[in-house]
């Protein structure tokens, strides 16, 4: 495309916003939380200080210097270890509920939690040994009763969980003592100790009469003080937790979805941090002096995903045009500033296992696109539509990069930018979707094979038939008795769905925050801001 042309389409797309507009932001926010608070009010919590349902509070944020920091959040969708997936639900529950092991937001490497220690025998039997005594916040012992109770809960189809994938590998969830545990899976499965990670427990006899999907029997380093899943949940240090204590005795999670208005509650002092900022804005926030402000290499990789029931993008030679009619490069180093650069042909990122080194960024060349829309009949131009939301950080201005890119090469692309609850019926009802998809994607857990599925015929943002041969070799993967053989059939894998062209692969979204100086806090790439990994800085 040519630059000037370029340049003349992303100015459109960079907001120019004056400090009266701003302003009056902020202003309509707290009418906003003010009409919140009128409306709701506490309804019920325990002598035992955790939360049974509760609405909105009405104070000012506190300062960390005030022993309290507030965070920018997405909303929440539930309480339900069964049903988290979204990172503002997992990053509420590793802090208000327990798991056996635990990513440090240190290195991420794997480290205890409710599991002091554990060994395996072949990758296909796991013991892990408890913390003695641990509770939860209305007596309930935290045992390995409780552990194996919430497994059964988990692995019952009756209860529809969205976190299992893969847990039919689990043959059996034994309590030999209050404070054993033993999983037996029917193949060697190396990554199980990581996946559990993302497994939060339950209370088992306190769960009989309480919906847990909107209510918390804490066993965490928090507990909920209060909340309201549209706009905040306001936690209080949970002093009866078995490990070590949070450094903040309160933290209140404020729903704030708009980048523009985080970075409003950020230059008023009413947030202490923040991520999910634009480019644009890490940029500006830089010169102001109370703020940690930047970005790092997330995760979570970028792609346009295909409809595979649509007769327009079954033919591998199409996928492949709109892989070559797409200068990444030129879009992360305008709309993303140069906070990340263009994916290789892998959703993958360095350091994770299996990760291919030979494997580069799909190259630019509109030239090679148009010859392959040709010798699949397209020569006169080709109609997509593509939807998005602004559920991933810039996607719609990028989005509108790509459409402009396309049309170069005799692609009309129908953009549909929409509201995330209408983006995510296009996920579940591939019928009603559109042609492509603008998806995020990234393990919960940081696991190769976690994420693979996710491209299988059982993945959930699978649309129409998947690859065989890709699904074959990802079953293949979960057979590795070690870490090197695995990697070799992750490589091989993905060598299957790049050659297939499965995927428009984009850019890794760079993990962008801004964060109070009056806070410590080391950044992790998994998109979880979590108040237990902060604490008052020196």
């Amino acid at each position: 495309m040519n630059p000037e042309r370029f340049a003349t389409i992303l100015d459109s797309l960079i907001p120019k916003r004056s400090v009266a507009a701003e302003l009056q932001e902020l202003i309509s926010l707290n009418k906003t939380q003010m009409g919140n608070m009128m409306r709701n009010s506490l309804i019920a919590a325990s002598l035992a200080g955790f939360m049974i349902f509760g609405a909105a509070s009405g104070s000012r944020p506190a300062s960390a210097a005030d022993s309290g920091v507030t965070v920018a959040s997405l909303p929440l969708l539930t309480f339900d270890p069964a049903f988290a997936r979204t990172v503002q639900d997992l990053s509420i529950m590793s802090q208000v509920y327990s798991s056996l092991t635990t990513a440090s937001f240190v290195d991420g490497s794997l480290v205890p939690n409710l599991a002091r220690e554990w060994t395996d025998v072949d990758g296909k039997e796991f013991t892990f040994k408890l913390v003695p005594g641990a509770k939860f916040a209305n007596g309930e012992p935290l045992d390995a009763n409780a552990v194996v109770w919430n497994f059964k809960r988990l692995l019952d189809p009756a209860t529809q969980s969205t976190v299992i994938a893969d847990f039919n590998m689990i043959s059996s969830v034994e309590a030999p003592d209050p404070t054993t545990v033993v999983i037996k899976t029917s193949t060697p499965w190396l990554e199980l100790p990581r996946r559990l990670s993302a497994i939060s427990f339950l209370a088992p006899e306190w769960s009989k009469t309480h919906n847990p999907k909107v209510e918390v029997n804490p066993s965490g380093p928090y507990v909920v003080v209060n909340y309201d899943f549209a706009s905040h949940v306001t936690l209080k240090r949970n002093e009866n937790f078995f490990g070590e204590k949070a450094a903040f005795e309160n933290a209140t999670y404020r729903v704030i979805g708009n980048s523009q208005t985080r970075v409003t509650s950020l230059r008023s002092g009413e947030l202490n941090f923040a991520n999910n900022i634009s480019p644009l804005d890490v940029q500006q926030l830089s010169s102001l002096q109370d703020l940690n402000v930047g970005a790092i290499p997330g995760r979570r990789v970028h792609v346009l995903r295909f409809n595979m029931l649509r007769d327009s993008v079954k033919d591998v030679r199409v996928r492949q045009a709109l892989n070559y009619a797409i200068n990444k490069d030129l879009i992360t180093a305008s709309i993303y500033r140069g906070q990340t650069k263009a994916a290789t042909t892998q959703v993958l990122i360095p350091g994770q296992v299996g990760f291919d080194e030979t494997m580069k960024a799909w190259p630019y060349d509109p030239a090679k696109a148009r010859q392959l829309l040709a010798e699949a009949g397209y020569a006169k131009g080709l109609t997509l539509s593509l939807g998005v939301s602004d559920e991933y950080l810039q996607a719609p201005q990028a989005a509108q990069a790509i459409a402009a890119q396309l049309a170069e090469v005799g692609v009309t692309i129908k953009l549909q930018i929409v509201p995330t609850a209408i983006w995510t019926s296009f996920i579940t009802d591939a019928q009603k979707g559109t042609d492509l998809l603008y998806l995020g994607f990234s393990s919960t857990t940081g696991t190769s094979t976690e994420l693979m599925n996710q491209f299988t015929g059982k993945g959930r943002y699978t649309w129409g038939p998947s690859n065989p041969d890709y699904d074959a070799a990802v079953e293949k993967v979960k057979t590795a008795t070690s870490l090197e053989s695995q990697a070799e059939l992750i490589r091989k894998a993905n060598r299957i769905l790049a050659d297939d062209a499965q995927l428009v692969y984009l850019w890794p979204q760079p993990f962008t925050y801004a964060v109070s100086k009056s806070v410590e806090w080391t950044p992790r790439a998994d998109d979880r801001p979590r108040a237990s990994d902060m604490r008052p800085a020196k």
